[in-house]
């Protein structure tokens, strides 16, 4: 695990205050197919500034072999040295940043003008449009990054390859607690940015200084180049061992067709840097597709970076061995909230803004884990599919199988691993040796699956006996390690399995408990806040409970200073009126904050959410919480 998380202890902290392990008996879930959607979204609405964008690039760099060779050489070694989780970006600061200020517009323009390093224009329903085009020369893809964000409720935004490609629009929920946000990912070395803001918004601002250079890794003279054999990644092409998910030899893994449609391959952005990881979507005991998201605690480990997550699903071959599909055309999520994580057991937990459904065949399929020890033992046949980039730009879903080792002798010391300080201990971890295939860099959070698709670990890498290339995949006498299901069930429980330790509220600090009759503590309520204020600043919302004052139906928060509440908030019965319970609360901030309420009777979730920087504006859900 690379040491640049500086909140992982507050991190872990959280996690085990969320559930503890004294209270969590073992489960097992089945994985299931998510339903088809309803209805599907409407298509983005296309870039109003995009011709006139096209016309000539606003921002130019040279390409990274001569622009930015020093941050491509620390790349090749980051990547050589075989720390991960595997880099496949960087930063790239502009030659002319643009400071947006849109709020002070008076008018429309009647056609696009230069304004602020970009384009000003009118973009239908009295809305204002501001576009810009960055090119990188050579560049394989881009994203771009914007800070100092200022923009109002209903702002939308659009990214587009100058090459081609659909446009992906996202808004305000990719904003991280430090007010910035990183785009979407688009193709090729061109990038159109275009944002549209509400008419009579008011103040509407931010800054684009830099762009990410997502680096092509098999090109020749490239970063893979001088990647060599070295921990966790491979040499440039595919090792022999490597095995694409489409071949014959993955069918050892029953129903493989389903668990496929599970896995996504991560894109992730940490203090200026391009990440890849794998991860995988696990269903949770009440069947209700919410999109929990498990990796490892090695790929990322705050909000800032999960903010900034792409993770793309379906990316595999249609037969062995072939041509995988266009990136820009298989279904992404963007962004998403971490909710828990520790490296304990290496993993995080996040939950996605969204679940992309598959198209046109299947749907989206959700796993199925394990949390019990027992369920791996001494020879236990494991099975994993990960995206490993053993030397290709993008590598496809690629197939591994092993087998459990629990006797010492048989596995290796893990002190040649990064970092080497760090234990790792079973049964915190679950070591297993390779028997088919091969796992690399990018298959780091690969969810370890058991014959039946459980999962029972999530990938934190490999290691050697002394004379041995830890990170030659292709080496069946090194050992990989997980992180234990097992052991990271308790921190994840209270969102897998929300039946888990039913009875009555517990309030604590943190934790408000409202009655529906007196005493009964029924609802709990809790509240995390989040903000780039003040140099940021996030945590759990302190709770003062209203029946010192008799109020046994609400409560208060507060964020900051005990003596100045920011949110109160109430549940009123109106089962005789809709047969629901009604959630009201109301907002004195215009801090980024999460409420979440939970039913502990009727084991029912809701969760609300303000977007930092906005006034937060009263909610009067009266469809709530279903009643018994």
């Amino acid at each position: 695990m690379p040491t640049r998380h500086s909140a992982l202890a507050a991190a872990a902290l959280l996690a085990g205050l969320l559930c503890t392990a004294s209270a969590v008996r073992a489960q097992s879930v089945e994985g299931a197919f998510m339903p088809p959607a309803a209805e599907s979204r409407a298509a983005a609405a296309p870039l109003q500034l995009e011709t006139a964008l096209a016309a000539a690039p606003l921002h130019t760099l040279p390409p990274a072999s001569t622009g930015a060779a020093d941050q491509l050489a620390a790349l090749q070694a980051w990547n050589a040295a075989g720390k991960l989780p595997f880099k496949n970006g960087f930063a790239r600061v502009l030659t002319s940043p643009a400071v947006v200020r849109l709020g002070g517009v008076a008018s429309l323009p009647a056609a696009p003008r230069p304004f602020a390093g970009g384009l000003l224009g009118a973009a239908g329903a009295g809305q204002l449009a501001w576009g810009t085009r960055v090119t990188v020369q050579d560049a394989y893809r881009l994203r771009l990054h914007l800070t100092d964000v200022r923009l109002p409720a209903g702002t939308r935004m659009w990214v587009e390859s100058l090459g081609g490609g659909p446009a992906r629009e996202f808004g305000l929920e990719l904003l991280s607690p430090k007010g910035d946000l990183w785009t979407p990912s688009v193709k090729g070395d061109s990038l159109l940015f275009e944002v549209h803001v509400p008419p009579g918004a008011g103040p509407a601002s931010f800054a684009v200084r830099e762009v990410l250079e997502l680096v092509d890794l098999a090109t020749a003279g490239g970063a893979a180049a001088s990647l060599g054999a070295s921990p966790l990644v491979a040499p440039p092409g595919d090792p022999a061992c490597v095995i694409d998910s489409s071949c014959s030899a993955a069918n050892a893994l029953s129903n493989i067709a389903s668990y496929r449609r599970a896995m996504a391959q991560l894109f992730f952005v940490d203090q200026d840097q391009g990440f890849l990881c794998s991860g995988g979507l696990l269903n949770d005991t009440k069947g209700d597709f919410i999109g929990y998201l498990l990796t490892a605690n090695h790929c990322f480990a705050d909000q800032t970076a999960a903010s900034s997550l792409e993770a793309s699903f379906d990316y595999f071959t249609s037969s062995c061995n072939g041509n995988p599909p266009d990136l820009n055309t298989v279904p992404t999520a963007f962004g998403g909230y971490l909710l828990a994580t520790n490296p304990k057991s290496d993993f995080t937990l996040v939950r996605l803004f969204s679940v992309p459904d598959t198209v046109p065949s299947g749907h989206r399929f959700f796993l199925g884990w394990n949390s019990n020890a027992s369920a791996v033992t001494q020879g236990t046949p494991l099975y994993r599919l990960s995206f490993p980039v053993p030397g290709k730009s993008i590598d496809p879903e690629r197939y591994s199988q092993s087998f459990v080792q629990t006797n010492d002798n048989n596995f290796p010391d893990c002190g040649n691993v990064q970092p080497p300080d760090v234990p790792k201990p079973r049964p915190d971890f679950i070591y297993g040796q390779l028997q088919k295939g091969g796992t690399f860099g990018g298959s780091s959070g690969a969810p370890l699956l058991l014959g039946n698709g459980q999962v029972v670990g999530q990938l934190g890498g490999g290691c050697a006996f002394s004379g041995h290339d830890p990170g030659n995949g292709c080496d069946y006498a090194n050992s990989e390690y997980d992180g234990a299901f097992s052991v990271t069930f308790p921190s994840i429980a209270v969102w897998l399995n929300p039946t888990v330790a039913p009875g009555p509220c517990v309030p604590s600090s943190t934790t408000l408990c409202i009655d529906q009759n007196p005493g009964d503590r029924r609802f709990k309520i809790q509240v995390s806040f989040a903000t780039s204020q003040a140099g940021g600043k996030s945590g759990s919302g302190g709770a003062i409970p209203g029946a010192g004052l008799g109020l046994t139906q609400g409560g208060l928060f507060w964020f900051f200073q005990s003596s100045n509440p920011e949110l109160l908030v109430k549940v009123i019965n109106g089962c005789a009126l809709n047969s629901h319970f009604w959630l009201f609360y109301a907002a004195t901030t215009n801090v980024g904050f999460t409420v979440s309420v939970i039913d502990t009777v009727g084991l029912n979730r809701q969760t609300y959410t303000n977007q930092d920087l906005e006034s937060a504006a009263p909610v009067q859900d009266t469809a709530a919480l279903p009643c018994p």
